[in-house]
């Protein structure tokens, strides 16, 4: 494919020239073929590298889709386990504030139960503390009773001693 130039333009100077050039046309053939040759398996290579980067990108592009996929399965499912965290740490707090109200309570009940039953004791001890001195004074009754029946049974053995006489 290469041009020659009009003989007539520049004359016989151009003739020799011709002559010289077209001795090296067939050297230079050859090599243009080859680098045709390998122009034309560049190409094919080309065509190659551009379908297995089309094949690579069609893989990137289903991986990203799929890893996109999972990573929003994965944030629904970190959202669930946050809500559900959230839901048990309120529950958990309810419970702690019941039986805290609880726990408040019964003390104020065995504050109160404390009392009653230290009350109950005292009523107890001066109870006691009455059957003993009644019991004293029982004790001292029956002895005036016993000493006064003592000196009724000699009043009346005198006074059976006196009616005979």
């Amino acid at each position: 494919m290469q041009k020659q130039l009009n003989s007539e333009l520049f004359g016989a100077a151009s003739a020799t020239r011709q002559t010289s050039s077209s001795a090296m046309t067939p050297v230079i053939a050859p090599k243009t073929q080859m680098l045709e040759q390998k122009l034309t398996e560049v190409r094919v290579q080309v065509g190659q590298l551009s379908e297995q980067l089309a094949h690579v990108v069609t893989q990137v592009n289903e991986f990203i889709r799929m890893s996109q996929t999972k990573f929003e399965k994965l944030q629904q499912m970190i959202q669930r386990q946050e809500q559900m965290q959230n839901e048990t740490t309120m529950e958990t707090a309810q419970k702690l504030g019941m039986m805290h109200a609880r726990l408040t309570e019964n003390k104020s009940l065995e504050g109160k139960v404390q009392t009653m039953v230290d009350r109950h004791q005292q009523v107890l001890r001066s109870y006691e503390v009455r059957m003993s001195q009644l019991q004293k004074l029982i004790a001292e009754r029956e002895a005036d009773l016993v000493e006064a029946q003592a000196f009724m049974n000699e009043t009346k053995m005198e006074i059976s001693r006196l009616k005979r006489m």
